[in-house]
């Protein structure tokens, strides 16, 4: 089958990355393995997604798209389906895996997939091909008889809602990391993404899956859920399958000074760690970036990151406020942990990010002015600051709507100047100043 991935993103001016996908690149590369030809088409435009997939004469559609873009994604699958309402259309990512009622309630999607996507889309393919796909573990579906195209979930015309019975299959399991292939690259134009954003992010990879915290604005809790509290134990792929991914991008791919690890948190199994390192060390001499959390590293991993060539280390800080940062956000770690955690990589001359994310529910001007003055005292080489989004299916959703603050829909990227919730003690116009001016304020240029 010829398969075309879509993937609706955010316009190029808002503040958002939209580079490589490994979602995209694993469910490429394991739909490749079973036989299968793939493509991509990214756009911010409904009519331009849907005109060039169609181009491409697919025999089945595969769909991912992150909350705020599900709007675009919706009048994509929309247009897609009357066009080509014979042609079966998935979806998967984030929101469907969060939000798979809204999902599957849309006109052209024939089902959902929730969680990890590997398996289940192989599966649905060949259910495609020889019957038996609306009982796809991994997938909601909704098969409906229109005649003359056999069982889809396309709404007669006119119609504004899909109509028919929902399926709702149990959740897939999760991959084994050692069966899948390395994540395809060249369905995208990946030197294209490199030349890009070759300062700053280099070459990206995935070592490991899974997180055992349970914050309260991440989709971490919801897959906890979902996997019956298998996704809190991380799983890691083998240090030297890791290393011979890049090596073999480094081989293929030109100008690349720099690699970057996506994982939530790197190297939360220690032994893993400095496994992975001494052959990382050994084999590539390329420096890289990942991403840690205060207070589940200490010295002695820091020197073992610098060894091996960490030069740039992303740590969330989000809020100083003891209560919000527990309370709210779910995150137990105290600000002296925080500042330690910095001071530790700064000793080993490790570059730091710091994320910060203002307007949180319960937010003041003096919580943000506390944010401010933490980063003032641990000094990060960058600061990244976001508004709070609300994003379906997390804990701190739930906790603004019971407040009464949602006050709108998501913005298109959560580094936009506006908030989605109505707090009466916090201003827009004052959440906005500390939004536009959080950088400078820390640094004392204003």
């Amino acid at each position: 089958m010829r398969l075309v991935f879509l993937n609706p993103v955010p316009p190029e001016t808002s503040k958002v990355y939209t580079g490589y996908s490994h979602g995209i690149g694993y469910l490429s590369a394991v739909a490749k393995r079973a036989g299968h030809e793939t493509a991509l088409v990214t756009s911010s435009e409904a009519a331009d997604l849907a005109r060039r997939a169609l181009a491409l004469e697919p025999d089945a559609f595969a769909m991912t798209a992150a909350s705020a873009q599900w709007p675009l994604a919706a009048a994509a699958a929309g247009r897609l389906s009357r066009a080509a309402p014979e042609v079966p259309l998935v979806a998967g990512g984030v929101h469907s895996t969060v939000a798979p009622e809204e999902v599957i309630a849309t006109p052209g999607i024939w089902a959902a997939c929730r969680g990890e996507g590997e398996g289940a889309l192989a599966d649905i393919l060949s259910g495609f091909e020889f019957g038996g796909w609306e009982q796809t573990q991994g997938f909601w579906t909704r098969p409906q008889v229109v005649s003359g195209f056999g069982p889809t979930p396309i709404a007669p015309a006119g119609e504004t809602a899909a109509v028919g019975e929902i399926v709702k299959n149990a959740p897939p399991p999760l991959a084994d990391l050692a069966s899948l292939p390395h994540p395809d690259r060249e369905i995208y134009d990946y030197q294209a993404l490199l030349d890009r954003n070759r300062a700053n992010v280099g070459a990206e990879f995935l070592a490991s899956r899974g997180c055992p915290f349970q914050c309260s604005y991440c989709i971490n809790p919801v897959m906890n859920e979902l996997t019956g509290g298998r996704w809190a134990k991380v799983r890691c792929r083998e240090p030297g399958d890791v290393v011979d991914e890049v090596e073999r991008v480094l081989s293929r791919y030109s100008g690349v000074r720099m690699v970057g690890f996506h994982d939530d948190i790197f190297g939360l199994d220690k032994d893993w760690l400095r496994r992975f390192c001494d052959e990382y060390a050994r084999r590539v001499s390329v420096p890289f970036w990942c991403n840690q959390r205060a207070g589940a590293f200490d010295a002695d991993d820091v020197a073992v990151l610098k060894d091996a060539g960490c030069f740039r280390v992303h740590m969330g800080i989000e809020s100083a406020d003891d209560r919000l940062r527990r309370e709210i956000l779910g995150r137990d770690v105290s600000a002296e942990e925080i500042e330690e955690a910095f001071r530790m990589l700064k000793a080993q001359g490790i570059r730091t990010v710091a994320f910060n994310m203002i307007g949180v529910p319960y937010e003041t001007e003096e919580t943000i002015r506390a944010t401010i003055d933490l980063n003032r005292r641990i000094q990060p080489d960058w600061i990244v600051v976001s508004i709070f989004s609300p994003f379906p299916g997390t804990r701190l959703r739930e906790i603004a709507a019971e407040a009464g603050m949602l006050a709108g829909g998501l913005p298109e990227s959560y580094y936009e100047a506006e908030s989605a919730l109505d707090q009466p003690g916090l201003p827009a116009e004052t959440l906005r100043f500390y939004y536009r001016n959080f950088v400078d304020l820390v640094y004392e240029r204003q």
